[in-house]
């Protein structure tokens, strides 16, 4: 009997530890954003009733919640991929009553069409905004948002920054490599 325990408890601790760290298995740890901080990502892009907007990564769900909240955006979807993070967020979205403005994917965003955006928002590491830059470059539409928490677009022209925020807009001199 006590090797049952013993294995049934070790079961749940590594489906446990998974969860925890499914992010930073699959490449980057999970960090959320303060509301405040969130905020002040969603002012300053103007985020408003015509944005579709996209969170990359999108953790909790509180920038799509947020955007369908105090924003009013037609439409808003977070993209994840760690199994928990996606429950812990569909179950906020259904608890905000945003069900029928936010819709959360899980996804590998690298994979997922984006082109519909207005606006994007991640918090992403630096070798993988390398790698975004030419996915959204190539998928978004000139004139359309990225707004990148922490850490820099080197590519782009900065439109906006505060405190580690960074805006920019994609500008029309798309190409097949995105550069």
């Amino acid at each position: 009997m006590n090797k049952v325990i013993t294995i049934v408890l070790l079961s749940v601790f590594a489906i446990w530890a998974i969860g925890v760290n499914w992010t930073t298995i699959m490449g980057a740890p999970y960090v959320p954003t303060s509301l405040r901080r969130v905020k002040k990502m969603l002012t300053m892009t103007g985020a408003c009733e015509d944005d579709i907007i996209y969170d990359l990564g999108s953790g909790d769900g509180r920038v799509v919640i947020m955007a369908a909240k105090k924003f009013n955006v037609k439409k808003a979807v977070g993209v994840e991929i760690d199994p928990v993070r996606i429950l812990i967020s569909k179950l906020y979205v259904l608890l905000f009553g945003v069900r029928g403005t936010v819709k959360i994917k899980a996804h590998n965003f690298f994979t997922m069409d984006l082109s519909d955006a207005t606006i994007v928002t991640c918090f992403t590491l630096p070798e993988t905004n390398e790698e975004l830059f030419v996915k959204l470059n190539k998928e978004l539409k000139p004139g359309s948002k990225v707004v990148a928490n922490r850490f820099t677009f080197p590519h782009w022209t900065l439109i906006d920054e505060d405190n580690g925020i960074y805006m920019y807009r994609v500008m029309d001199f798309h190409n097949k490599d995105g550069l």
